[in-house]
């Protein structure tokens, strides 16, 4: 049993993803991870695209490019946390901006986490993993941890 300075980290094997970039090499990458791992990976090039998927296949964990060529990244997000529970859902951020304050918007739009590229393929899988592993940690029904009340 992790201590609660060690979170929970969840396996990625057959966990269904989205993958939300238009930039070809990047999301090139990010795939190759992730198939490494084992992920089920669907993979939209526009937020439009996405939200069609989402609605045909929900997806544990979503990674979004802030800049999309139809819709702005921010915006994706909050559309998805309007159609997903908070606790049935990571969603993270994934972009070329490290300006805090582009950290502090996607966090407040719902990120559960913020990812700068280029992707640092040895610890990007972990980190997924740890993510995954603490969500659904806090959506046990056990009190320990969850939703607020």
């Amino acid at each position: 049993m992790p201590s609660e300075l060690e979170p929970a980290t969840q396996s990625l094997r057959g966990v269904p993803m989205l993958i939300v970039d238009s930039d070809g090499p990047s999301g090139r990458l990010i795939c190759a991870i992730l198939e490494d791992e084992g992920c089920e990976l669907r993979v939209a090039t526009s937020g439009a695209e996405a939200l069609v998927m989402v609605e045909q296949r929900m997806p544990r964990i979503v990674l979004v490019e802030l800049k999309q060529p139809d819709m702005n990244g921010l915006e994706l997000v909050r559309a998805l946390k309007s159609r997903c529970s908070p606790w049935n859902i990571v969603i993270v951020a994934v972009t070329t901006s490290n300006g805090a304050e582009t950290k502090r918007l996607a966090l407040e739009a719902g990120c559960t986490d913020y990812v700068r590229k280029p992707i640092d393929a040895l610890s990007f899988a972990a980190r997924l993993q740890s993510l995954l592993g603490r969500q659904l940690e806090a959506a046990q029904p056990n009190g320990k941890r969850g939703p607020e009340t």
